[in-house]
């Protein structure tokens, strides 16, 4: 059984927990803190980023795998083109929302834009699931 799709999402979304994890490690050595943020602004963003990522991609991918699962045929039906859409959305709004956080100072339209994105999605995604679990 292939997974394309969780694949995909997998494959860019560990892309991203990397260099988020390589950006706090790099602004913890900027400002010479190995616990906590020391009061670096900089370095908490990069944490609450990270932290962020952490707290909210493991159950996103959860639920890409089981609609996957349940689902036989992609690209065939309405429901599939949904799925497809709600997990490049997904992926979309998390990446939007770690350039803020991991690459930006302050950019709202990234933080709020992508944290939105990605609720939304996360929320789409589940309705998708239970669908697929009870069809």
């Amino acid at each position: 059984m292939t997974l394309p799709i969780t694949t995909f999402a997998t494959l860019v979304l560990a892309g991203l927990y990397i260099t988020l994890t390589m950006r706090v490690i790099d602004a913890r050595r900027s400002a010479g803190v190995s616990l906590g943020d020391g009061g670096d602004e900089r370095l908490n963003r990069n944490i609450r980023g990270q932290g962020n990522f952490v707290e909210n991609v493991p159950i996103a991918l959860v639920l890409i795998l089981v609609i996957e699962m349940q689902t036989v045929a992609l690209w065939t039906t309405a429901f599939d083109l949904l799925f497809v859409l709600a997990t490049l959305s997904f992926v979309v709004g998390r990446v939007l929302h770690g350039i803020a956080f991991g690459f930006t100072m302050n950019w709202p339209l990234g933080r709020v834009g992508g944290m939105t994105l990605s609720l939304f999605s996360m929320l789409f995604l589940l309705i998708l699931a239970i669908f697929a679990v009870l069809t």
